[in-house]
């Protein structure tokens, strides 16, 4: 999403690690430490920017499918799922 010259991202090289495998209360913290590995942090953007280019994305039906309601995608959920590869199979023949 942090794609166009208008968000104007700025980025800067942090080494930092996360908490894993630890209590629910640290799991998933985010520590900067120098013997960690440095990876690009997203510092600053145009964040009307951003949301103007979030908002025109999720408006977008080309997107994403377009389902008429929860009743409907509920009926879609509970039909059995068909097999990739005989389907694939079926189509070469």
């Amino acid at each position: 999403m942090v794609q166009g010259t208008d968000l104007e991202p700025s980025v800067k090289v942090k080494s930092i690690s996360i908490v894993a495998n630890t209590t629910e209360r640290t799991n998933g913290q985010i520590l900067v430490k120098k013997s960690a590995k440095p990876v690009n942090v997203l510092y600053s953007l145009n964040t009307g920017a951003y949301h103007n280019h979030l908002a025109n994305s999720l408006a977008n039906d080309k997107q994403s499918a377009v389902v008429g309601s929860f009743e409907e995608q509920k009926a879609i959920w509970s039909r059995p799922h068909k097999h990739l590869g005989a389907d694939i199979a079926k189509d070469r023949k």
